[in-house]
């Protein structure tokens, strides 16, 4: 049985401090990277995560080209690191980018499945996973990956950054060929290392799960009047599988935890009109879940793309009509 998170009302008081958070955040911008008209595009060319560092400072994973861009707490440039490429400290086609508790160690994970390890600006290490990521967190000494594994049939994979073992949990999309059930497992992720929790989604179903370090489930939330989008797999004569969509429907598309231990939820909707135009959706309604029983409050369908949060700062992104990351200090505002 699953918690029913509703679509609209009132805040379960459990949730409610970090709902007002989010609703006042337009009270609250402190500075951008990027630019808002047309101009100088260069600032940042296409964001695909962002990370505050214990410095202050911000971390920006650009994919144009790839390499990580550093900027100072008030927003000038810094420096960069790693480059295009297939090498170590190099990146491909990067995915996503995760910091470490104690925010100085920069984990990022590529589609190629290569995952690299920099310490600030300087690059570590690098290693190969064996499933094709589709989100990425961490949670002290293990890194959590959406993937299909396919041996273990499992949707979540942890990877031991220490010793390099994995284990596998979490009930991979039941049904279709194994392209359709691979394309259809796994979505966001998101870990609180402060309670060693992590939440995982499957991108077009409306369920969210907790579970613990070890892969036990705690509780499973259901986002109420979620449109599923209409799938359509199977096998061809020749033997190959095949997957349709249908263009209107609702998407798990990020999932943020929160310092208080709880969860953001976001989700997306899309329609023909945003597909044509290759926007990511047309309209992202927001939700926070209590941690521990997955019971939570609608927020509204005004707030940005939330990339990152802590105690005393809010990233936000915004990709069209230019990349631009916004950056909200708390604790100038109060």
């Amino acid at each position: 049985g699953a918690v029913l998170v509703p679509q609209a009302g009132e805040a379960v008081a459990l949730v409610s401090n970090d709902i007002g958070l989010f609703r006042s955040l337009t009270t609250m911008v402190s500075f951008s990277i990027g630019v808002e008209e047309e101009g100088d595009r260069t600032t940042i060319g296409s964001v695909v995560d962002a990370v505050s560092l214990s410095t202050g400072a911000v971390a920006v994973l650009d994919e144009a080209p790839p390499r990580i861009r550093y900027f100072a707490a008030t927003g000038e440039p810094l420096h960069s690191a790693g480059r295009p490429g297939e090498g170590p400290g190099e990146f491909l086609s990067p995915l996503t980018m995760v910091v470490d508790s104690i925010g100085q160690t920069l984990i990022v994970v590529d589609r190629d499945r290569r995952v690299s390890t920099f310490a600030d600006t300087t690059f570590v290490s690098s290693t190969i996973v064996s499933e094709d990521p589709k989100s990425a967190c961490v949670s002290g000494r293990f890194l959590f990956l959406s993937a299909f594994g396919r041996d273990s049939n499992t949707s979540v994979q942890r990877y031991d950054l220490k010793t390099g073992a994995t284990h596998g949990f979490g009930e991979a999309y039941p049904e279709g060929p194994p392209i359709a059930r691979e394309g259809l497992t796994g979505g966001a992720i998101a870990c609180s290392g402060m309670l060693e929790q992590i939440f995982a989604s499957d991108i077009y179903l409306p369920f969210v799960m907790s579970y613990n370090v070890d892969g036990t489930l705690l509780w499973t939330a259901r986002i109420e009047g979620f449109v599923p989008k209409d799938i359509v797999s199977g096998t061809k004569d020749n033997g190959r599988g095949y997957i349709r969509y249908s263009y209107v429907n609702d998407f798990i598309a990020n999932l943020v935890a929160l310092p208080s231990g709880n969860l953001l939820v976001q989700v997306g909707h899309s329609t023909y009109g945003s597909s044509q135009q290759r926007r990511q959706y047309e309209k992202l309604r927001s939700y926070v879940l209590d941690h521990k029983t997955g019971a939570g409050g609608y927020i509204g369908d005004d707030i940005p793309w939330i990339e990152y949060v802590e105690v005393d700062r809010v990233l936000a992104l915004r990709q069209s009509p230019f990349p631009l990351l916004i950056v909200y200090d708390l604790d100038d505002n109060e």
